[in-house]
């Protein structure tokens, strides 16, 4: 069974003007992957959900990895339109990240 757990950062959610001002950037959806537990071991399966606003896939990426103090394993790679994938760890957790274009069909957050 896999466990899945979407999560809302307050902070990297945007705030968008209640005069409805447009928002700069792409919306992304972060798919978090753990492959190991905070001891090292294979992780059963786990997977969290992140939304990030940013100008491009690397500030996505490297928004999330300082908000997670996370470090980058190896290259990311970057497909067409806005899509990547990458491999991370905080501690002795692993974990790969999909970053793709995500929808606005989400709940705005008015000021």
């Amino acid at each position: 069974m896999t466990r899945v757990t979407c999560r809302r950062v307050p902070e990297l959610c945007t705030r968008i003007p209640a005069s409805g001002g447009s928002v700069r950037g792409v919306r992304f959806t972060i798919e978090q992957i753990y492959l190991t537990d905070d001891e090292g071991r294979p992780a059963p399966h786990r997977v969290e959900f992140h939304l990030v606003e940013a100008e491009s896939v690397d500030s996505a990426l490297g928004d999330f990895l300082r908000r997670s103090d996370a470090t980058l394993v190896g290259s990311i790679e970057r497909f067409p339109g806005f899509h990547a994938f990458a491999k991370a760890k905080t501690g002795t957790s692993v974990f790969t990240l999909q970053l793709l274009p995500g929808s606005d069909s989400y709940r705005r957050i008015r000021e």
